[in-house]
């Protein structure tokens, strides 16, 4: 079996996960080593779900589930991991929605005389106007009874022949794509 690393990126924080080979002790009663219960917590701070981090630590999803049954304090560890990424990926939601400031590095050609030039590092604040789809699914996940996108389609048959059926539900599907533009 090859091991190979990979890298997740959640914003600026990246994450390695690497596959290891099995130590030469497991767990009491289990077929989890620490190494693969440190790559599944490292998978789930990446914000994998479980049958992602089960696959990269090696694992079946049964394996985990009976981790998870035979020792509640190993769930709640890893769902803590699990939620640290949910955290960074709400936070961040909530930035784009609102909009926010942040300090970015510009290169700027100053004249140096003679016809010649230097690049200088120039920080400065930039505004980033609120994302309207950031709202939105902030919105539609926080508030689904509120916000959440409900289609309602009220239609009767008036004993239509097939071709007229097929004319109204046309017509209904181009209002509906019309009224999502």
């Amino acid at each position: 079996m090859l091991f190979r690393p990979y890298t997740f990126y959640m914003g600026r924080k990246r994450t390695r996960v690497e596959l290891m080979p099995p130590p030469k002790q497991p767990l009491e009663g289990s077929t989890l080593t620490e190494e693969k219960i440190d790559t599944l917590r490292r998978c789930f701070e990446a914000g994998l779900n479980n049958s992602q981090a089960c696959r990269l630590a090696g694992i079946s999803t049964i394996t985990l589930k009976r981790a998870y049954d035979k020792n509640p304090k190993f769930k709640e560890e890893m769902e803590s991991a699990a939620l640290e990424a949910d955290v960074m990926v709400t936070s961040s939601l909530f930035k784009l929605a609102t909009g926010f400031v942040q300090e970015v590095e510009e290169l700027k050609t100053v004249s140096v005389g003679d016809g010649m030039s230097t690049v200088e590092k120039h920080n400065r604040l930039a505004y980033f106007q609120p994302n309207v789809k950031a709202a939105e699914t902030w919105l539609t996940n926080r508030q689904p009874d509120k916000w959440k996108r409900v289609q309602t389609v009220n239609f009767k048959n008036d004993d239509l022949s097939d071709e007229e059926l097929d004319n109204k539900i046309a017509a209904l599907m181009a209002a509906q794509s019309e009224n999502e533009s």
